[in-house]
């Protein structure tokens, strides 16, 4: 710590002048006063906590500061009722003489929305201007202490050797690890990493001392080193670097080659597989890491506009194309009360993705355009990146009315020879395409693979040329397809019947949004999104789900014959 602290240009802290509203003086034994909350009237070196609450039942019985006893929290914090995670921290730090500590259950009001909705808002800046975080990957409740002798600390459970290359060279060290365990360097399976809350508390500082219920890891923005000496030297982040000022975060798609986008996608394919204890954080969460993008990437006087609700007004025409991640056991949901437009990410629990932009084409519009977007945050705060109340965008497009179906997978057998391949885009988990095409042919393969897409069955829209297309649904329908249903037929021939012609008043719709070349000149991928007319916004539409198809430059796709319709989407 002391030589990152020294020499490490790109571990300065970046706002020396930031001081959080409250912190926990750790205390020291000589001057005979214990823990204590403290408001600081200047910058101090500090300490943060990121580390897992726990069960319900634990959150519910954690010391925590309210309007009833901060007063006296600012005398006297009583040590010995303080959760064991808690307690190892304010040890530590008294260990390495940092004198400020801050936690979340007892540096903002737990019971008083406002100062809660303030000081979330403030998360960003509390881990980025850190003097070290502590990061307690393990235990899974902060009842539970991380301190204490680490299995891998000690020397005897792995031998280090050097090994000759091809040319007689000594190569770099190696370590053979006597019996089995998990890695040691993982924090990915740790409960903390399954935690909504604590993906910025990850990212956003730049020094880490992090115990993985093995051992201890230090890290930061130039190195990184492990207590059982596996990791030695340079680290590389996981994500892009979103931190430093010489290498700023451009939203946007040039060619689709811009790390930075790539950076927010994969923010959102994390965060959305993690859990809240309050769902209705979604956006809070997650706010911290918005701020970094919003402010990197837009003129001072647009930044309040830029962010909307998850997605970014720049090339907003790539941002709604996500999709949830169907083959993954989890059965997505749109929790109430509102919390999200439908048009975003953030309106879902579960799993979500975005198409794959490392080796493809530029995005570009289907005459596509977007003539007004609004999103209003809630109170008391107003944080622009944080929790709304409302949004909707004003859009224009190739609008289609289409019929929709849920096709029991036992009886399914697309017509489309590129159908395999188009499944792969849109519910691809990264295994390769011969997997997605076993488990669309084999009934048997996709139920021992993967059960929960089997059991959503496969959902199909056909346009009034009665032509079937695939779509990838945010929340998944009943079966209402069978092969020995009427209408099995006309649906798979690509025909209509009396039974199942277009109504007068039709319940979905296709917006087409934006395409990307594929394979040669004359073929895209078109992206589309799958709308149902608003129970609750009068002349809105609400995003059902997204559909991907490789179509040909002269493919009207479902939407032959359709016009073009201005819409609002909420």
């Amino acid at each position: 710590m002391a030589n990152c602290k020294q020499h490490h240009k790109a571990c300065r802290i970046p706002d020396l002048t930031f001081k959080p509203t409250r912190l926990i003086d750790v205390g020291r034994a000589e001057e005979g006063r214990g823990p204590h909350l403290m408001r600081p009237k200047d910058a101090v070196q500090y300490a943060a906590l990121s580390y897992c609450w726990g069960p319900k039942s634990d959150v519910q019985s954690v010391l925590k500061t309210k309007k009833t006893n901060i007063d006296h929290y600012m005398t006297n914090i009583p040590l010995q009722l303080l959760p064991q995670t808690i307690q190892d921290a304010i040890k530590l730090c008294q260990g390495i003489n940092i004198r400020y500590l801050w936690v979340d259950s007892l540096c903002i009001l737990q019971d008083d929305k406002d100062d809660w909705s303030r000081e979330s808002g403030l998360m960003r800046h509390i881990y980025y201007n850190s003097y070290l975080t502590i990061t307690a990957a393990y235990p899974d409740s902060c009842k539970k202490g991380f301190l204490g002798k680490q299995s891998l600390g000690e020397r005897g459970w792995q031998r280090r050797f050097r090994a000759k290359d091809e040319f007689d060279e000594v190569s770099d060290k190696f370590c053979i690890r006597l019996g089995s365990t998990k890695s040691a360097t993982d924090e990915d399976d740790s409960p903390l990493s399954k935690r909504g809350w604590t993906l910025q508390e990850s990212i956003l500082p730049i020094c880490k001392i992090i115990f993985n219920g093995e051992e201890m890891k230090w890290t930061c923005n130039e190195e990184t080193f492990c207590e059982c000496g596996h990791l030695i030297g340079h680290h590389e982040e996981d994500f892009p670097d979103l931190k430093g000022a010489e290498s700023p975060i451009v939203i946007g798609l040039p060619g689709g080659q811009s790390p930075h986008l790539r950076a927010w996608i994969q923010v959102v394919r994390e965060y959305s597989n993690r859990k809240l204890t309050e769902p209705m954080d979604k956006l809070s969460a997650v706010s911290g890491l918005a701020q970094f993008f919003q402010e990197a990437n837009t003129p001072e006087q647009e930044k309040s506009d830029t962010y909307l609700a998850g997605l970014w007004r720049d090339n907003l025409q790539f941002w709604l194309t996500w999709r949830v991640d169907s083959l993954r056991e989890y059965t997505h949901s749109r929790p109430l009360p509102y919390r999200a437009p439908t048009w975003s990410w953030a309106s879902v629990d579960g799993p979500v993705q975005y198409h794959d932009i490392d080796n493809s084409g530029e995005l570009q519009p289907c005459d596509f355009n977007i003539h007004e977007w609004r999103s209003n945050p809630a109170p008391p705060g107003n944080d622009r990146t944080g929790a709304v109340v409302s949004a909707h965008l004003l859009v224009s497009g190739l609008f289609a009315p289409v019929q929709l179906v849920v096709e029991d997978t036992h009886s399914f057998l697309h017509p489309e020879p590129f159908f395999q391949e188009c499944v792969y885009q849109l519910f691809g988990d990264g295994t390769g395409g011969v997997q997605v095409l076993h488990l669309i042919t084999s009934p048997l393969y996709q139920e021992s693979k993967y059960p929960s897409f089997a059991a959503r069955g496969v959902h199909l829209i056909r346009g009034r040329n009665f032509r079937m297309h695939d779509v990838c649904v945010d929340i998944p329908m009943a079966v209402n397809l069978r092969k020995d249903d009427t209408c099995y037929t006309c649906w798979h021939q690509g025909s209509g019947c009396d039974v199942c012609s277009f109504d007068v008043n039709p319940q979905f719709f296709c917006l087409k949004v934006c395409r990307q070349r594929y394979d040669g000149p004359e073929s895209s991928l078109v992206y589309s999104l799958i709308l149902k007319r608003s129970f609750t916004v009068k002349d809105a539409f609400e995003r059902v789900g997204m559909g991907c198809w490789l179509l040909d430059s002269n493919d009207e796709g479902p939407w032959k014959g359709a016009e073009r319709a201005t819409i609002k989407l909420v």
